[in-house]
């Protein structure tokens, strides 16, 4: 007598990620990728840089190392100008955050500045748990980026495609026609 197999539960179940795919992410005041695939990620955060330049090409962006931040440094970036011109603060290795960045993002969750984008990347690991989850309760988008395994999953972002269907492929982008 064959046995059926039990249907996956939600223990075992794949879920899909909840939130906007790296290709649909949008500008908010603070928008969460969780890389897993570092291709894709790089791009959800170069298509992130474009629309808050289209929006104001004036936008002032500013990049903080997560791994030698100091306190309250945040408050600094985050506070208005004196000439009204929108600010976008980028912290691109979140996963390596010092404990004052988890408090002084964990602070800035809950009331952040009306006039500035934070664009937070976490490529992988436990490291702020606690802000991820915050995060994921949060009203923001946070876009998940699945690694990608197969080869045949690989394909559609080889340089080729990448590049464009009449573009010739060059490992420097200065010899790309």
């Amino acid at each position: 007598m064959a046995t059926s197999r039990p249907a996956r539960g939600a223990r075992g179940a794949r879920r899909a990620p909840a939130g906007p795919a790296w290709d649909e992410v949008n500008l908010a005041p603070i928008v969460l990728i969780r890389a897993g695939e570092e291709l894709l990620a790089d791009r959800a955060v170069s298509r992130l840089l474009a629309q808050a330049r289209q929006q104001d090409p004036a936008t002032e962006v500013t990049t903080i190392e997560a791994a030698t931040y100091e306190s309250h440094q945040l408050d600094t970036l985050v506070s208005p100008s004196l000439f009204g011109e929108p600010k976008l603060v980028l912290i691109p290795a979140l996963e390596q955050m010092t404990d004052a960045l988890l408090t002084d993002l964990l602070a800035y969750v809950a009331a952040p500045a009306p006039d500035v984008a934070v664009i937070l990347r976490h490529n992988g690991g436990q490291r702020g748990k606690r802000l991820l989850d915050a995060l994921a309760k949060s009203p923001y988008p946070v876009c998940t980026i699945q690694a990608v395994k197969s080869p045949k999953d690989k394909a559609p972002w080889s340089p080729q495609t990448c590049a464009g269907p009449d573009a010739a492929w060059s490992p420097t982008p200065s010899a790309r026609s």
